[in-house]
């Protein structure tokens, strides 16, 4: 490709004039230059740790609610009354909200089957 022939030609040393602009140059530009670097890389990083720190403390807020809660219904006792068992003085009729009629018709009308069924089968044995 770009041969490039090496020269016999020693490097040149570094001159006066080199050493004196570079002298000129004030110190405190080469500070700032690299003071906004460290400035940008601080603020990064502080932002990162500010996100780190919300994060956690949204975390530990979660866990304590729950904790809480986890201990409110421990710590719960229901309110039940309460009374004595007496000896009735006998029969007491109750009155049940619903009604037993769907249970008396299927049992209506699979009772004569059942038992004609099971008259055919005790002939048919003996």
């Amino acid at each position: 490709m770009n041969y490039i022939e090496p020269s016999d030609r020693p490097f040149a040393p570094v001159t006066d004039r080199d050493a004196e602009q570079d002298a000129a140059k004030p110190r405190a530009d080469r500070r700032s230059r690299r003071g906004g670097g460290r400035l940008l890389g601080l603020a990064v990083m502080f932002g990162l740790f500010a996100a780190l720190v919300y994060g956690a403390w949204g975390h530990y807020a979660q866990h304590s609610e729950v904790a809480a809660a986890a201990q409110e219904r421990n710590d719960l006792v229901p309110s039940v009354r309460v009374a004595t068992v007496r000896a009735s003085s006998g029969v007491l009729a109750v009155s049940l909200p619903a009604t037993t009629l769907a249970f008396q018709r299927q049992t209506s009308t699979l009772a004569p089957a059942a038992i004609s069924t099971s008259a055919k089968s005790t002939s048919a044995i003996m």
